[in-house]
């Protein structure tokens, strides 16, 4: 018996199949999440290796520009 107020169609015995997992679309997911995970924890870790070892008078540090002035 089915629950009241639900229209299934017009047959009532027609069983429909399940469609089926798509293992290869969550292993790719599951990648992607892992390699973003990896990309942020060494990103973390070169920030902190960054902050312990601030450039010394005579170098620059990564991402600053040759010579320019940011004004």
């Amino acid at each position: 018996m089915r629950p009241h107020g639900l229209n299934w169609g017009d047959s009532t015995d027609e069983i429909v199949p399940m469609a089926k997992p798509n293992y290869s679309f969550e292993k790719r997911q599951r990648e992607i999440a892992k390699k973003k995970k990896t990309d942020e924890k060494l990103a973390k870790k070169q920030a902190a290796k960054d902050a312990a070892n601030p450039p010394e008078h005579g170098e620059r540090a990564p991402g600053e520009a040759d010579g320019e002035n940011p004004q």
